[in-house]
């Protein structure tokens, strides 16, 4: 009967904190390089090239696949895939409202509450030969997912170097990201491109950071979070509470 209180009272915490339904991939050290790029502009600030940004966050605020035109991928850590055709891509490309020869945007979505999360970059083609870098990709326990040919894992980095087709849209998505999980040293290089950082208001999608004519965009890492709202975790305390209570009075009994 203890076990059992306590239990429903740890359960009904979890069931509180899901409900948030708020998950956000936090970017750190964002940079773009290259001498004719813009500024990048983030959340926390405008950041010439060669600068890193503040950490700044893409919300996702239940963003779900059928949000960004994309499925919930299964697979093995450390794996390629190219489940996707160029079709997907483009459906994809559509649905976060990438569009423009030479844009690049790097987005999110999750499964449910509390995770996992799916994160993903897209491009449009221009023309030509783009290089794709993502440290740590093995964290993307469900593998990669892509109509890039030529994808692999060097180590723990998945790595690309497409020439491409003006107009196609490539993508990437990086599946079944754990809550806490950093993907990291990534980077995207080109001639010329410009870079969009997407979130999710829980209607459509939003660029919330931006440069253009860049040689290069880097971030540091990617990291899946999902918070426990404060009333959530207030809640829960208080089921607990009484749980334990429970407990004494029987004892006492």
């Amino acid at each position: 009967m203890k076990k059992s209180m306590i239990a429903t009272a740890v359960v009904a915490t979890a069931g509180l904190a899901a409900s948030a339904n708020a998950g956000y991939f936090t970017i750190q050290s964002a940079a773009v390089s290259g001498q004719s790029a813009t500024n990048l502009t983030t959340p926390t600030g405008s950041y010439s090239p060669g600068n890193s940004s503040a950490a700044f966050n893409l919300e996702l605020n239940g963003a779900s696949a059928s949000d960004a035109g994309a499925a919930s991928y299964t697979g093995t850590a450390g794996t390629v895939y190219t489940s996707l055709t160029n079709t997907n891509a483009t459906s994809i490309a559509s649905a976060i409202g990438l569009s423009g020869n030479g844009t690049m945007a790097y987005f999110g979505y999750e499964d449910g509450a509390a995770g996992p999360g799916y994160f993903g970059i897209a491009f449009i083609g221009n023309g030509s030969t783009i290089d794709f870098n993502m440290g740590q990709a093995n964290f993307a326990l469900a593998g990669v997912h892509t109509n890039l040919t030529g994808s692999q894992f060097v180590g723990n980095t998945w790595i690309d170097s497409v020439s491409t087709t003006a107009g196609q849209a490539y993508v990437a998505i990086f599946a079944n990201t754990q809550v806490g999980s950093q993907m990291g040293a990534g980077s995207v290089s080109d001639t010329s491109f410009n870079v969009r950082y997407l979130d999710f208001d829980g209607t459509s999608w939003n660029t919330v950071g931006s440069a253009n004519s860049v040689a290069s965009s880097s971030l540091n890492f990617a990291t899946y979070n999902v918070p426990v709202p404060a009333p959530a975790l207030l809640a829960g305390a208080g089921l607990v509470g009484a749980a334990a209570l429970r407990r004494r009075m029987a004892k006492k009994a």
